[in-house]
């Protein structure tokens, strides 16, 4: 068992180093359009993309606080759990992504069990996910053809991801992975997801994308919406892959260096595809960041609340 990690821990590394020189054939010479796309970028755009992202990490607080909700041991405050997922997102920059899922464990010590956030946390992955493959095949298919009746699409698939959901199918059909069938085995009797709380899952998982790809028209551009829409699909594809990628951090290098094979597979300009995502990757940690200090505050104003109550 010892030998088969460290046999994978050592491929993940040489998967990151492959990255990193990938990244760097596409370095040369770049340095100055680098600076160039940088100086191009409009404050008050870039200011609204960090609003409209930090709403989307709220959107994503909310998702975990609801499938950890029926695992609640004590009745934590919303504020709580939304300050122990944000410090959970700042801590999965650091190598090996459980680490993220251990703080948010050792924070709710005694309010939530571990076993409840490490399954919330692999079933928000999962659906949000499934929930993607639609949205992101509408808009492949939209820039490859030009049809508007693609946009079926992603309703079509987001309705019967929804389906799946709220039927519970989706758990039923896991179980005969073999994969996945210990887990949802176990996670069936733990998260409920035939109530309300799927329907509530399932608006917030597309309000997520919109917010996503509304951060991506004004960090780009308004001008040019259409290509902000057809490079934030080809950059949360490679971000699906880069997951896989479990010893670099929040999938450093390994998603940009994806972003960049894919964009040129496209037949976008590779230099102009690095600026994008280094400035990309350097605007979600910046973002990720804020939230978990606009988090910290409201914590600590709400602590201070409470304090002064009890006198």
């Amino acid at each position: 068992m010892k030998k088969n990690s460290l046999l994978k821990a050592v491929a993940f590394l040489l998967l990151v180093l492959l990255s990193m020189w990938y990244m760097s054939t596409a370095l040369e010479g770049g340095l100055l359009a680098f600076k160039q796309y940088v100086g191009s970028l409009s404050v008050v755009n870039v200011s609204l993309a960090l609003l409209l992202s930090m709403l989307m990490c709220q959107i994503k607080a909310e998702v975990n606080i609801e499938l950890l909700g029926n695992s609640n041991e004590k009745d934590s405050s919303h504020s709580q759990l939304s300050l122990a997922y944000s410090l959970a997102q700042i801590i999965r920059y650091l190598p090996g992504k459980v680490l993220g899922v251990l703080t948010q464990s050792f924070y709710l010590t005694g309010k939530a069990s571990s076993v409840a956030i490490w399954r919330a946390n692999v079933l928000q992955f999962l659906l949000t996910n499934a929930n993607s493959l639609p949205v992101l095949l509408f808009i492949f298919l939209c820039f490859w053809d030009g049809g508007l009746l693609y946009f079926l699409i992603p309703i079509l698939g987001s309705v019967t991801f929804f389906y799946l959901v709220h039927s519970n199918l989706m758990v039923s059909i896991l179980k005969k992975v073999p994969m996945f069938r210990k887990w949802a085995i176990k996670a069936s009797s733990i998260v409920d997801l035939s109530g309300v709380g799927a329907k509530k899952i399932w608006l917030l998982l597309n309000i997520e994308w919109l917010l996503f790809f509304a951060a991506f028209v004004f960090l780009i551009g308004v001008d040019s919406w259409q290509k902000a829409i057809a490079l934030s699909a080809l950059y949360s594809s490679a971000s699906i892959l880069a997951a896989l990628v479990v010893i670099a951090p929040s999938g450093l290098f390994a998603r940009e260096a994806l972003f960049l094979w894919l964009g040129t597979i496209a037949g976008l300009d590779a230099t102009e595809l690095l600026s994008l995502g280094i400035v990309t990757r350097i605007f979600f940690t910046l973002c990720d960041l804020l939230f978990f200090g606009l988090r910290a505050c409201i914590s600590y104003v709400l602590k201070g609340e409470k304090y002064e109550q009890g006198e």
